[in-house]
């Protein structure tokens, strides 16, 4: 397994996300994750980031979270 061969590990994440009613139940949504990992190894420090955007559709009152 590599997880154990691996020195000391951070991981941070983040994400948000948002909906917009288009119609009654067409939504539009939209996401941002981020995250950082640190590696005891060699330094190893990196950051990635995505953006995530689409449409759902929901026939009732309260729109269906898709995360």
């Amino acid at each position: 397994n590599l997880g154990q061969t691996l020195r000391p590990y951070h991981q941070l994440t983040g994400s948000v996300g948002v909906s917009y009613r288009i119609a009654q139940a067409v939504h539009m949504l939209a996401r941002y994750d981020l995250r950082h990992q640190e590696i005891d190894l060699a330094g190893y420090r990196r950051t990635s980031d995505r953006v995530t955007l689409g449409f759902a559709f929901s026939p009732g009152e309260i729109p269906l979270s898709p995360w």
